[in-house]
């Protein structure tokens, strides 16, 4: 499939019109389809990596499936197409060219990471908290503060409103913000682009 090409995700769930349908409504050049396209590797590695964006964008717990989506090769998701899947309709993110997709596999690399750096970050409070703990009660140390180790913990503590560490981190709302812009994310007409001419790679 050429670029541009936009990824369309649904809410889990929802039945998607017919392969057919979806290329009339959406005007777009052409349609992959997981659930019934003939199955393409190259299209199925762009959809693990922009699954993953979209699965950050939405926050902790949300895996979509590849029966959740389905790309379109064009510069425009039809009017139609988005009144036809109406509040089913989730995130639309973009990927214009060979180039920009390599780009966002990098940038879903750092998402990885920097969802594994606060699992261990979580892991690390956890331990530390217990052991503060187990020392105040089973010894006369009393109610130990490392005031230097404290100062960096507080910053990353769990709200208990919230209950998720990374709810109050910066590097997290910077990451969020760089997949938002590139994946142009929620843009339904990409009048920006000048040709939707490029091959893919």
């Amino acid at each position: 499939m050429r670029y541009p090409q936009a990824f369309v995700f649904v809410k889990p769930g929802t039945n998607l019109p017919s392969l057919e349908n979806i290329q009339v409504w959406s005007q777009a050049r052409s349609v992959y389809l997981p659930s019934t396209s003939r199955t393409n590797f190259a299209m199925e590695r762009r959809i693990r990596t922009m699954s993953k964006l979209e699965s950050y964008l939405a926050g902790p717990g949300h895996r979509p499936n590849r029966e959740d989506l389905f790309v379109l090769h064009g510069r425009v998701v039809g009017s139609f197409l988005t009144l036809a899947l109406g509040g089913d309709l989730r995130h639309v993110l973009w990927v214009d060219s060979a180039m920009h997709m390599r780009k966002l596999r990098s940038l879903a690399a750092m998402t990885d990471l920097q969802t594994e750096f606060f699992y261990f970050l979580r892991t690390a409070l956890g331990r530390y908290e217990w052991l503060q703990a187990w020392l105040g009660r089973e010894t006369d140390y009393g109610q130990l503060s490392d005031e230097p180790f404290e100062k960096i913990l507080a910053a990353f503590r769990v709200r208990p409103a919230l209950g998720d560490l990374t709810s109050m981190s910066v590097v997290m709302t910077g990451l969020r913000r760089c997949v938002r812009a590139e994946t142009r994310l929620g843009i339904a007409n990409r009048i920006d682009l000048q040709t939707d001419e490029r091959q893919a790679a």
